[in-house]
C-alpha cells in the first residue's frame, strides 16, 4: 500500500490526480453542531482542494468514481481560485498505460462539477459526448433528478454538460436504494451532502475501503467537529456518516477521500468513541 496506491488480493485501486483549486478555509470548515470551534490548528486562509479521480481495477473491468472537473470550458470552472487542471484524467490513465476507452463503469457520487465535469468532453466537431465512450455511467436517478432540475441554492454546482449528454447514449443507468455494483462493490446512498449523494464500499481481502465522496472530503472532516458550507443538509451529514461508520464496523478500513491533498488514501480508527486517520502501514 501506498499514499495513492492499493493492492487488495487481485484489486488494485489508484487515486488519479484531476487537478486542483482552492476555497476560502472558512468555506470548508464550518463547525459542526455539537463539534469543535473555529478552524483547525494551522489552517490557512485559502484550503486547497485535489480533485481525485478513484479507479478500481480487477477481474469486473475497470471502474472509475468521480472522474472530476474535466477539460471542456465551464462557468463554475472559471470562477475557481488558483484552478490548476494538471495534465488531465486522461494523461494520468496513460501513465498506467489506459485510454478512456479501457474503463468500464463510471460512477459519479453526485453530480456537482468538481466531480462530474470529466463524465463528459467535447467532440471535434464541438459537441458535447461521453469522455468514456464504452463505459456504464451509474448515477443516482434522484441525483440525476436533482441535477437536471436543481434547487436555487444548488444551482451553481450543477452544469448540465456534465451529465445531460449521458441520457441519449445508451450508457446511463440510474440506480435507487443499494446495489452491488460488483463483486465485493457496493453502492450505497449516503445523504447529506447533496439529498441523494452516494458512496461506495470496497470489500476485499478483510479490508473495506470507503469511497466517501464527500460525506468524508478530507481528512479533517474525518471525525464530526466540522461539515462543509456546501452541505445541504449539514445535521444529515452527520448522522449519515455515523451510520456509515457503525456499519463498517471495527474491521480493517480505508477511507479514499476526494478532496483530500496529501493522504488521499488513510486509516480509519476508532479511539475512544471518536474517528481519526492514520497513514497506511
Amino acid at each position: 500500500m501506498t499514499s495513492r496506491e492499493i493492492l487488495l488480493g487481485g484489486l488494485r485501486v489508484s487515486c488519479l490526480d484531476a487537478g486542483s483549486f482552492a476555497i476560502p478555509s472558512d468555506s470548508m470548515y464550518v463547525a459542526a453542531v455539537g463539534g469543535g470551534r473555529g478552524l483547525p490548528p494551522g489552517t490557512p486562509r485559502r484550503f486547497v482542494l485535489s480533485m481525485n479521480a478513484f479507479l478500481i481495477e480487477g477481474p469486473a473491468g475497470r471502474i472509475l468514481i468521480d472522474p472530476g472537473l474535466g477539460a471542456k470550458p465551464s462557468a463554475p470552472a472559471a470562477d475557481l481560485a488558483e484552478l490548476a487542471p494538471g495534465p488531465g484524467l486522461t494523461a494520468r490513465l496513460a501513465e498506467r498505460g489506459l485510454a478512456p476507452a479501457d474503463i468500464d463503469v463510471v460512477v459519479d457520487t453526485h453530480l456537482h462539477f468538481d466531480h462530474a465535469g470529466g463524465n463528459t468532453e467535447a467532440g471535434p466537431d464541438g459537441r458535447i459526448r461521453p469522455a468514456f465512450p464504452r463505459a456504464e455511467y451509474v448515477v443516482r436517478k434522484g441525483e440525476w433528478d436533482t441535477g437536471s432540475h436543481p434547487p436555487a441554492r444548488d444551482r451553481a454546482s450543477y452544469v448540465s454538460a456534465d451529465f445531460a449528454p449521458l441520457a441519449g447514449s445508451g450508457r446511463l443507468r440510474l440506480v435507487e436504494g443499494e446495489i452491488p455494483l460488483a463483486e465485493g462493490l457496493t453502492l450505497i446512498p449516503t445523504p447529506g451532502h447533496t439529498a441523494h449523494h452516494q458512496s461506495l464500499i470496497l470489500e476485499a481481502g478483510g479490508t473495506a475501503v470507503l469511497f466517501a465522496g464527500d460525506l468524508v472530503p478530507t481528512a479533517a472532516h474525518v471525525g464530526f467537529g466540522f461539515i462543509m458550507s456546501y452541505d445541504l443538509e449539514p445535521r444529515l451529514v452527520l448522522k449519515t456518516k455515523r451510520a456509515v461508520y457503525d456499519r463498517l464496523g471495527s474491521g480493517e478500513v480505508i477511507l479514499a477521500m476526494p478532496h483530500e491533498a496529501r493522504t488521499p488514501f488513510g486509516r480509519l480508527v476508532r479511539e475512544d468513541g471518536r474517528f481519526e486517520l492514520r497513514p497506511l502501514a
